[in-house]
């Protein structure tokens, strides 16, 4: 148990990758290794396979059992202007490097860290993670469906989506009913076909460069141009 005690076991999701309407959420949970037992007793899994209230208590159950977690909300804005993996990747690096400033090196010896997969990112995230927590050891693990694997990545997938549905739940209340906020959802699309009849252009919630516009309403529709990441230093460096 002495080494334990300087073990951190990272989690890390997100919820919200898919909708058309709203912000995506990475969550990530950081707990002490001997207290990932305590997240298995309470129940934690996929946050998908549970109701909206068990969701609830879920997430304060958590809070009692973690080191520390944090959210970051990924706007529609910076989804329509990216590739999404590659964003996903650049806001996983920056949740990382805020943890480790965060967290005194002497409070850990070594480091788990646990990622549900985002594709074709595991190699550079894996290599950048390494620059970032000073040499001490780390297990570095991405896998398809790591959130019903590995609890600490469950405990991060019910934060994310407790998140996600705060940030859905004012747009409901001033805009109307917008279902599950899918491209599927038939009460999702129905929201947006009578919005896009109502207002001339999308409230700022809805992610625009997502195929279904065409259909619904093709004004609304824009096609995802990649801003570059470059800063005008970065030009100056070059020259």
């Amino acid at each position: 148990m002495g080494e334990d005690l300087h073990t951190l076991v990272i989690g890390i999701d997100e919820a919200g990758r898919g909708p058309i309407i709203g912000d995506m959420i990475i969550a990530f949970t950081v707990a002490r290794l001997q207290d990932v037992v305590e997240l298995e007793k309470i129940g934690v899994r996929d946050s998908k396979e549970l109701k909206p209230l068990t969701r609830i208590m879920l997430f304060r159950k958590i809070m009692r059992i973690l080191y520390m977690y944090l959210t970051m909300n990924i706007p529609p804005l910076l989804i329509d202007s990216h590739n999404l993996n590659k964003l996903t990747m650049k806001k996983i690096l920056q949740g990382l490097d805020l943890i480790f400033k965060i967290i005194p090196q002497n409070a850990y010896d070594s480091i788990h860290i646990f990622i549900d997969e985002v594709k074709g990112t595991s190699r550079f995230l894996e290599k950048e993670i390494h620059t970032l927590i000073h040499g001490k050891p780390v297990d570095f693990v991405m896998e398809e469906d790591a959130d019903k694997k590995y609890p600490i990545v469950s405990a991060a997938s019910i934060i994310a989506k407790y998140q996600r549905d705060l940030v859905l739940k004012p747009i409901s209340l001033l805009y109307g009913e917008i279902g599950s906020g899918y491209p599927s959802d038939p009460r999702t699309r129905k929201w947006l076909e009578n919005t896009s009849r109502a207002l001339r252009d999308p409230p700022l919630f809805i992610r625009r460069s997502w195929t279904t516009l065409k259909d619904i309403n093709p004004g609304w529709f824009k096609a995802k141009r990649r801003v570059s990441d470059k800063t005008i230093l970065d030009y100056i460096r070059n020259k």
